[in-house]
């Protein structure tokens, strides 16, 4: 378990003299103005590699402490309607200026607009129908390009956080291609929360709430999309939605194919330190890879109300990945070759996911708010490798893992607001999750004997929430507190074993109070969290790289 305490403080001025290097500096447009909300990040010079990230405060400022080798940095500025800026750090001056980007078309100049940004304490809300983000292709490129954001393909860090949960309309995402099928023009703001309350699971380290624009044309609508890049190898896709709204019914259905094809050259170095020092070094070049994912989806809502609305939808995805090319490794103890590696190595992922959702949002009174969410996610996936691999001091063997994996997850949370008065609100509400996986798997290997296991985990959470938030013009405070109980139970099918039946009872505080003093903004939070393992660390499988590599996970492995 984690205990954070976290003092967020803004500022007004940058202190120049510092016992550490420091990296600062003010950034303004073409007409010097300040530019908020800037994304700033430190990168690696030899490959581009992400150091630290920030953004500009509200008055254009950023800031980076204790960096001692600064020539071996590069520092990159962008934001939505600017050009971006890439340069040394011992290049860069105390004020920089970013240009406007614009585009030409036919003779004709189109200038882009910029995104209208909101503060809500340490929340930022983005206003994307305001903006040029509206005529972006997806969600995804959109999230790609916010202040403080990096990651793409529906997975997304925080920086200075993590990995961010994200939800639209309230609905918690558990499928990150439904970003890609997302219109731009179909969200109305974006909110990134860096410091999520009680009402969220007590892993969730930042949240991303996506917010859609109303619907209000009436009868039969549809959107055709179809895309195309072109790297060292085409990849294509393709999507359709159909809508039928009414005044009390909207209803869609939505079909999308994705294939993705690529050629990429990769070299890995690792090296080991033991009695001895060994570097392992491999060349991947000239891999394939290709991925296909087909979708379809459909919903309906039905509002009695213009205060209520209850609805759900159903999604069906299938996904088959390949992958692989030859692999080259060359092997030193120390400085002297120990032995020289050529594998070819070819992979095979498939995927089957079918997904439900139900909810319900309404409004009672002038006070209460009442929010459900149900979900359902059934899961089937197999995937395969081969490895062919022949060395100097290795005879050609084959090695083949295979594994099948089958889950089942059920959800429902249920939240209450009840505005206690123009300022004030209380929060509260229950939710729950149960989920199922059977896991198999099955290593062979011409020379050695293999290795196979059966898992059995069983997990079931249940959770309680209370929160108070109060604001007053620009000072916020929220206080609460979340219970939950976990159950973990793993089942080893082959000896018949249980190897986990764990149960964990905690309480999870949070406050947070955030009060700008002049033009400083300043903000103090407490919050409880705890990091379980994923899935795949939990696994028992091995996965195979070379006689020099390989992993493997650990179903032992707790919060």
């Amino acid at each position: 378990m984690k205990y954070k305490l976290i003092l967020l403080l803004g500022f007004l001025s940058l202190n120049t003299n510092s016992i550490y290097s420091q990296i600062y500096g003010y950034v303004k447009d073409e007409q010097n103005t300040s530019i908020p909300y800037v994304n700033v990040v430190l990168l690696s010079p030899t490959d581009s590699t992400f150091v630290e990230g920030t953004t500009t405060n509200t008055n254009g400022y950023f800031y980076f402490n204790k960096y001692s080798n600064l020539s071996n940095l590069l520092i990159q500025l962008s934001s939505i309607g600017y050009k971006t800026t890439i340069l040394p750090v011992t290049e860069l001056s105390e004020k920089i200026t970013l240009h406007d980007e614009t585009t030409q078309l036919n003779e004709v100049m189109i200038k882009a607009s910029r995104p209208v940004y909101k503060m809500r304490g340490t929340n930022l809300i983005v206003n994307v129908q305001n903006s040029i983000m509206k005529d972006f292709a997806s969600a995804n490129e959109v999230i790609e390009r916010l202040p403080g954001i990096k990651g793409r393909d529906g997975t997304f860090q925080i920086s200075g956080k993590g990995e961010a949960i994200i939800y639209i309309n309230n609905r918690k995402v558990n499928d990150a291609k439904e970003l890609e099928r997302l219109n731009a023009n179909d969200i109305q703001t974006i909110e990134i929360i860096k410091n999520p309350g009680v009402q969220y699971d007590a892993s969730t380290k930042a949240v991303i709430k996506i917010r859609l624009k109303k619907n209000e044309n009436n009868g039969f609508g549809g959107t055709l999309t179809l895309r195309g890049r072109l790297g060292k190898r085409f990849s294509d896709s393709e999507y359709v939605q159909l809508i039928y709204n009414t005044v009390h019914i909207n209803t869609f259905m939505s079909m999308s194919n994705y294939s993705t094809r690529l050629r990429t050259d990769q070299r890995n170095n690792n090296i080991t330190y033991t009695s001895d020092i060994w570097n392992m070094h491999t060349n991947m070049m000239g891999w394939n890879t290709q991925y296909y994912t087909h979708n379809i989806t459909a919903g309906i809502s039905y509002l009695p109300h213009k205060y209520h609305t209850i609805g759900g939808s159903l999604s069906y995805s299938s996904n088959n990945d390949r992958y692989g090319g030859p692999s080259e490794t060359e092997m030193k103890k120390g400085n002297i070759l120990y032995e020289n590696l050529n594998s070819n190595i070819f992979s095979w992922n498939n995927y089957k996911q079918l997904i439900g959702n139900i909810y319900y949002s309404g409004k009672w009174g002038k006070r209460w708010n009442i929010n459900f969410n149900g979900d359902y996610i059934h899961h089937i996936s197999d995937d395969r490798e081969d490895n062919l691999e022949k060395g100097s001091m290795t005879p050609q063997h084959q090695v083949k893992n295979l594994l099948d994996a089958t889950y089942n997850i059920y959800a429902g949370k249920l939240q209450f607001n009840y505005k206690l008065s123009s300022n004030m609100s209380l929060t509260f509400g229950l939710d729950g999750s149960h989920l199922s996986e059977d896991k198999s798997t099955l290593s062979t290997d011409e020379d050695v004997t293999g290795s196979k296991s059966l898992l059995r985990t069983e997990e079931t959470k249940y959770a309680g929430f209370t929160s108070y938030e109060w604001n007053y013009k620009k000072v916020s405070l929220q206080a609460g507190i979340r219970y939950e109980k976990l159950a973990m139970e793993y089942n080893d099918g082959l000896i018949r074993e249980t190897l986990i039946d764990k149960t964990y009872r905690h309480l999870y505080p949070s406050i947070f109070f955030s009060l700008p003093i002049g033009q400083t903004e300043m903000a103090i939070s407490y919050t409880t969290k705890v990091k379980r393992p994923s899935f795949y660390q939990l696994r028992s499988s091995t996965e195979y790289g070379n006689r020099y590599n390989s992993t493997q996970g650990n179903p032992y492995l707790l919060p």
